[in-house]
């Protein structure tokens, strides 16, 4: 991993935001372009990898987590904590380790793929293909 990439990771954990990470790592002023560059940085394995070792080296692991939403829902933590904010804990950690956008992604082009012609699929496995390549050569950097 480069250093920016490892700078991107522990702003993740601090921010829970790749947008604003991407932003102040990489200098990125428009906030579409520090989105495309979170999002392409969150699908990288070694960058997933060391979010969940950096989550893990605090004490949050899935187990640890699940116990204290259990007992945050449970007791009201402190009576001012509601089940919203249960909800939004477990959201944040949900998407500091990745838990949503794989199957969003998968589902969306699926049928994306499904709607298109022989013509346009062949195009799309083109395109595919590159952009396997392009990530494959990101991983092994």
């Amino acid at each position: 991993m480069t250093i920016k990439q490892e700078m991107f990771v522990k702003k993740y954990i601090e921010t829970g935001s790749g947008t604003e990470s991407a932003a102040q790592v990489y200098d990125v002023k428009n906030r579409n372009v520090a989105a495309a560059t979170a999002s392409r940085l969150l699908r990288n394995v070694n960058i997933q990898q060391k979010i969940r070792e950096a989550l893990e080296a605090t004490g949050l692991t899935p187990e640890s987590i699940s116990e204290y939403l259990k007992k945050a829902i449970v007791s009201g933590l402190g009576q001012k904590a509601t089940n919203s904010d249960s909800l939004r804990g477990i959201d944040l950690y949900a998407r500091l380790t990745g838990g949503y956008e794989p199957i969003v992604v998968q589902q969306t082009y699926r049928m994306k793929l499904e709607k298109m012609n022989n013509k346009d699929l062949k195009m799309e496995l083109e395109k595919t293909q590159i952009l396997s390549s392009e990530l494959l050569k990101d991983l092994n950097s």
